[in-house]
């Protein structure tokens, strides 16, 4: 039974058309606000939200937002009394699904949930068969040429290919780098590329679980362990055994479950809450994070014996803005990408497009370039992406400019060396902070991993 969330202050209408869907078999919620509309969002998942672009203490883009970073398969129908293409555009640009006018015709709206249940069916198959696809093609779908990804693409791949399938777990795997940097498809890329590739891939957001229940998740727990346990629950650990467990924003996980997670990895077993019989499991573990954990584990925020033990293997992906010749390999491949998922013919990018692309400070990394692709495909009908196709909500702001602020430098006309150049601003940052790593990156406005790896890139340190 597809589940239904209507948003509507006037109650009459609100009842009406939750009376006419539950007639088509769904199951339907209903809000009169956005705070109560927030409140089940966050509590429940649904198939299809239907609701006003203007609602009390409120507005329907904003609760349209809210819905597709919690659940993006959920299929957004809006509706208003004020019809204008300029809303219709702004609405489907967020990711609605539809876009039905005041009166509202019923049967209107139920041909539109219909279309809207099937759209997000195929949505859910697409996505299975690409991440079968995705395994499929093995490192050709790590998109990069330049050095640091195929360096990181060969560790990662030699991680898969040296293991040994003895009941014993690899040591872990630790990704970090920026948000929207493929930190999951990498880890996933890893899992699907490993003798672990027939068994379970559990992924889990540790930002996602309340802090008094991570514990439970993770470890499972007894019949009685707790005023709720009515039943003994395995948890993700047991899940995953003899596969990969994906810990996402590990950064975030609270202390308390960092103390068991860390006897977890040196023991290869796991206590059930309630239990004080050990369970044996072989899970290989993947965590990955955005947030400095150096600087978490200075403050107290981490522990440090666990941030040494997960950091066997790191792999630090580097923002888009540290690889700009790849920038173009990935719009390519996302404009491809697209394209065959909506089945729309799409030649390429217009060189304006392009070297828009290269000048876009994406702050949100190749998340944000493959959202701008994917909306640039879905609206336009053109076989080329233009410019304006691309730069419809951008201001100045968003793209690098000739200076970016700082001193103004003569160039040689003969030119000169740009890693020369490179050497002498990061020695010359080195030296305004007295050699202090955190300081420098700080100063220079990068990741202190980032910095490190320049530095022996450039071997700074014996200079």
């Amino acid at each position: 039974m597809a589940n239904i969330l209507i948003v509507e202050d006037e109650e009459i209408l609100r009842r009406s058309l939750k009376k006419a869907l539950q007639k088509e078999g769904y199951a339907v919620s209903e809000a009169s606000n956005f705070s109560d509309a927030e409140g089940l969002i966050k509590t429940s998942v649904y198939d299809i939200a239907v609701f006003d672009i203007n609602i009390p203490d409120g507005n329907g883009i904003s609760l349209l937002k809210l819905i597709k970073e919690k659940e993006p398969e959920t299929e957004v129908i809006m509706m208003t009394a004020y019809g204008s293409i300029q809303t219709a555009v702004s609405a489907m640009k967020e990711g609605a699904y539809d876009y039905l006018t005041k009166p509202l015709d019923i049967e209107e709206l139920r041909i539109a949930a219909k279309r809207a249940l099937e759209s997000a069916k195929r949505e859910r198959e697409i996505q299975y068969f690409r991440s079968k696809n995705d395994a499929a093609n093995g490192w050709d779908a790590f998109i990069g040429n330049s050095s640091k990804i195929n360096e990181i693409r060969a560790q990662a791949e030699r991680l898969g290919s040296v293991e040994k399938m003895d009941n014993t777990p690899p040591p872990p795997v630790f990704i970090t780098g920026e948000t929207g940097t493929g930190k999951g498809y990498l880890a996933r890329l890893i899992h699907h590329n490993s003798q672990r590739k027939n068994a379970s891939l559990i992924e889990i957001n540790c930002t996602a679980i309340p802090d008094n229940m991570v514990e439970s998740e993770l470890f499972g727990f007894e019949k009685g362990a707790f005023t709720d346990a009515k039943q003994t629950k395995r948890g993700l650990f047991e899940v995953a055994d003899g596969g990969t467990l994906f810990l996402d924003e590990i950064g975030h996980m609270p202390l308390h479950a960092q103390a068991k997670l860390l006897k977890c990895v040196e023991d290869n077993e796991i206590r059930r809450l309630g239990s004080t019989v050990p369970v044996k499991i072989n899970v290989r573990i993947i965590a990955a994070t955005n947030r400095d954990l150096e600087d978490a584990v200075e403050k107290g925020e981490f522990r440090k014996d666990l941030y040494h033990r997960l950091k066997v293997f790191h792999l630090h992906l580097p923002p888009i803005r540290e690889r700009e010749a790849d920038v173009l390999l990935l719009g390519r491949w996302l404009l491809g990408h697209h394209a065959l998922k909506y089945g729309i013919k799409v030649k390429g990018f217009s060189k304006e497009a392009e070297e828009m692309l290269m000048r876009r400070k994406w702050h949100g990394n190749i998340r944000e370039l493959s959202n701008e692709i994917e909306k640039a495909v879905f609206l336009e009908a053109g076989d080329v992406i233009a410019l304006n196709h691309l730069m419809d909500d951008i201001g100045i702001d968003r793209l690098q400019p000739v200076s970016n602020g700082l001193p103004s430098v003569s160039l040689p006309e003969d030119g000169f060396s740009l890693e020369d150049m490179e050497v002498n601003l990061i020695s010359q940052a080195l030296q305004i902070n007295n050699g202090n790593i955190a300081k420098t990156a700080r100063y220079l406005r990068i990741s202190r991993d980032t910095l490190r790896y320049r530095i022996e890139k450039y071997n700074l340190l014996d200079k």
